[in-house]
């Protein structure tokens, strides 16, 4: 009978409620991975700078060189690297993650919120594959390069980037209110005539 009646009841929620809310899934992030995600941000706005930096002054020069594998190793390597590096926080976990020219995604990260940061970076590397992908059909087009310049490869690595930072702040402000905690302590402060006690 009691099988009976919740089989009703759940019929009825849904008839008048529509369906049964699903459970929530755990957030990723988490109080521990606080450093992890501001060493990410700092490094972000790092390459972010980096990158329009370079495009400013592709702009003065005329225009980018080409961007073929060589050359986006070599700026990434030479101009973009070394100011993520330098805004890195040494205690901070690592992460890594690209997509290749089949629009198939691999990720380097060793905790479930990186790996969410590092798939809002990567979800924009996909989107543009694919849609190039969908604009080059033909065989001839195939060979056809996603990115004509170093510029067409900077501004997406700079949306790239924007979009984790949007992910970053968001994950930051929530851990931020949910991870305060409040430090006691007991001290005795003892001199040669008195002692203080707090």
């Amino acid at each position: 009978m009691k099988v009976l009646v919740s089989a009703w009841v759940l019929a009825a929620w849904t008839l008048f409620c529509g369906p049964a809310p699903a459970v929530a899934e755990e957030a990723p992030c988490t109080c521990p991975d606080m450093l992890d995600l501001a060493s990410r941000n700092n490094q972000a706005k790092a390459a972010i700078q980096a990158y329009q930096q370079q495009l400013a002054a592709w702009t003065a020069a005329g225009g980018a060189p080409g961007a073929d594998e060589a050359g986006r190793t070599a700026f990434q390597l030479d101009v973009v690297e070394p100011p993520m590096a330098a805004a890195k926080d040494s205690r901070a976990n690592t992460a890594s993650a690209k997509t290749a020219a089949d629009c198939r995604t691999t990720i380097d990260v060793p905790t479930s919120c990186l790996r969410v940061l590092m798939e809002q970076h990567e979800q924009v590397h996909r989107d543009a594959c694919r849609e190039h992908s969908a604009e080059h059909v033909s065989v001839t087009d195939a060979i056809s390069p996603r990115w004509q310049t170093l510029a067409d490869y900077a501004r997406e690595e700079i949306e790239a980037y924007q979009a984790e930072r949007i992910y970053i702040e968001a994950a930051l402000t929530n851990l931020e209110r949910d991870c305060r905690f409040t430090l006691e302590f007991d001290s005795t402060i003892a001199g040669a005539t008195e002692a203080t006690r707090s």
